[in-house]
């Protein structure tokens, strides 16, 4: 199937297609704000999980962390470095 064909039958949001010195580069770009702030705190999210792995809480606790660690970190983005 072409890559034409391929973005014409899945529902996607692509910016450009790109053809570089490893081919084909197909670039995802999000449609809104939103959906961008929302890729953000879920690849924070992941982090976030990652930390907490090395604590010991309860279980209750762990999504008040994981959201003070998400918070946190969009916090630092706004920083000046």
């Amino acid at each position: 199937m072409a890559i034409s064909q391929m973005a014409a039958t899945r529902p996607c949001n692509l910016d450009a297609i790109g053809f570089g010195s490893r081919g084909v580069r197909l670039l995802k770009v999000p449609a809104t704000i939103d959906e961008a702030e929302a890729e953000k705190r879920h690849g924070f999210a992941v982090r976030a999980n990652s930390i907490l792995a090395f604590i010991e809480c309860d279980q209750e606790q762990r999504p008040k962390l994981r959201e003070a660690i998400v918070d946190a970190m969009l916090w630092a983005q706004t920083q000046p470095k």
